[in-house]
């Protein structure tokens, strides 16, 4: 059911579903058991109704005429609400719903065409972090597998933890609605099932089955081919593989940050470089502007403290240029800077407002890794914080290295103004820009090709990060993907 809003100061309306209505009243009333807990799901969080490029039709009149359209509101009602396995109704947003509606289109109109198995056959959606890219996907990914012309949907994310994460939002909008997969033996059984309409699994895992069955009948197959953040590691010769391999597919990425001709790595041996290049026309776009315009997602603030001073009246970029580095790296100005971060800390993060708690899942590689995860149930600590906590962002690991050596110095120098840091790096595009299959990984979670020194020094972080929490973390293959998964939700 749908319920609308009437602003009291006017004809300015909203839509939401009752299941949003019955827990704003629980709340209100305190009859609820979450009572103060407010999500992506409370009534804060409803939706104005909007046109293709996201302009909000608040106005009551404007929006009868186009929400209360015949075809509209069905295709609501039957095509884009989701009833979750906790029994909460949701409702696409606008930008969702055009999102989902142009890929459907585009895979009728590319499969009469016989574009299928091109770039022209597919193409992007940029929608922010924060948005609902998962949700989006899903509806994707469903309404693309009730289409009698496909015969399959695989979603292919990118990195390993995401595997279970995004089996664990699928669960929650439909229970059993896709399987995941933990072998590539186990990928090649459910890509031969007919029954397994939809496919979670990992490029990896993807470009194995490939290289490991060169014929294969779901190659010639009809599908949709979805990529999660797909910015990220789909570049390069896993690309290629499965390009080739596959005949008759239709291939669409979800990202936040697409890539475009000015931020494309020129490392890269493929001559596919931008997302356009990779998966076609951007079929719809929902950035940040967008999302704070509509509060979906938090505003932020950006305080510029500048730590460096131009010379006035230079010209020439190259005598600009000279002196960078060291000067970035001066002891000084390093100095500096974390003394700034101590100093003001609390205040920046807001550690003296009021302490909120959220729930870490501690055994995410071990549900992730098991071959049935239903055997294993999910132990969760509950954490409890003041303020937030922060990333401090560095170009290099030499500069990583710089930065905590002068934490260490000044937190033993003013113990009062100490702080839990940690920090984490590996090989990937701070060692070398030319990958041998072009692929680059965000997080590769790889330190075998790190020189001693680094290598050392990072050993000596983690164990400085196992005191402060006690774990037992270190640089070995597997100890450092737990390291990497146990340090990142942390920030």
């Amino acid at each position: 059911m749908l319920i609308l809003k009437k602003r009291l100061t006017g004809t300015y309306t909203k839509y939401y579903s009752n299941t949003t209505r019955q827990s704003h009243i629980s709340e209100n009333t305190g009859t609820s058991s979450k009572k103060g807990k407010k999500t992506s799901n409370s009534f804060e969080f409803t939706s104005w109704w909007a046109d293709r490029k996201n302009k909000p039709i608040i106005d009551l009149i404007d929006f009868a005429k186009t929400f209360f359209a015949k075809h509209t509101l069905l295709n609501i009602l039957t095509r884009y609400c989701v009833f979750t396995s906790d029994e909460m109704l949701m409702v696409m947003r606008p930008y969702q719903i055009v999102a989902t509606e142009s890929i459907i289109n585009k895979i009728n109109i590319a499969s009469n065409y016989k574009q299928y198995g091109t770039v022209d056959g597919g193409g992007y959606i940029w929608h922010t972090t924060g948005s609902g890219k998962t949700l989006s996907s899903f509806k994707t990914a469903q309404l693309a597998q009730n289409m009698a012309i496909i015969d399959k949907v695989l979603f292919v994310v990118d990195r390993k933890d995401l595997d279970y994460q995004t089996m664990k939002e699928y669960d929650k909008f439909q229970k059993g609605a896709a399987n995941s997969n933990t072998s590539t033996a186990v990928l090649k059984k459910q890509l031969e099932n007919p029954n397994a309409r939809i496919i979670i699994t990992t490029i990896q895992k993807l470009t194995c089955f490939i290289k490991q069955n060169k014929e294969h009948p779901v190659y010639n197959q009809h599908l949709v081919i979805i990529f999660d953040e797909c910015h990220r590691s789909q570049f390069g010769e896993m690309h290629q593989t499965i390009t080739k391999a596959f005949k008759k597919y239709h291939l669409f990425g979800f990202t936040g940050t697409p890539i475009f001709t000015e931020n494309a790595h020129t490392g890269c041996k493929s001559d596919l470089k931008t997302t356009a290049q990779l998966f076609g026309e951007q079929l719809h776009t929902y950035t940040i502007v967008d999302a704070i315009a509509d509060k979906n997602v938090l505003p932020f603030r950006i305080d510029y403290i500048s730590t460096m001073k131009e010379q006035e009246n230079i010209k020439d970029s190259k005598v600009w240029d000279i002196n960078r580095e060291k000067a970035l790296a001066a002891p000084e100005r390093v100095s500096r800077i974390v003394s700034y971060i101590l100093e003001h800390f609390n205040q920046k993060t807001m550690r003296n407002d009021r302490s909120y708690s959220y729930n870490i899942l501690t055994n995410i590689a071990d549900i992730a890794q098991a071959k049935n995860r239903k055997d294993i149930d999910e132990i969760k600590q509950k954490v409890r914080l003041t303020g937030f906590n922060s990333i401090f962002a560095v170009s290099s690991i030499p500069f990583a290295k710089l930065y905590y050596e002068e934490f260490r110095k000044q937190m033993a120098e003013k113990p009062l103004q100490k702080l839990k840091v940690a920090t984490i790096f590996s090989f990937g595009m701070n060692g070398d820009d030319n990958s041998d299959d072009g692929v680059f990984d965000e997080n590769p979670e790889d330190t075998s090709k790190l020189d001693k020194s680094d290598r050392d020094f990072l050993e000596s972080a983690i164990d400085d990060y196992n005191k402060m929490f006690g774990t037992s973390y270190d640089t070995s293959s597997a100890k450092f993907q737990n390291y990497y998964k146990d340090e990142n939700p942390r920030n």
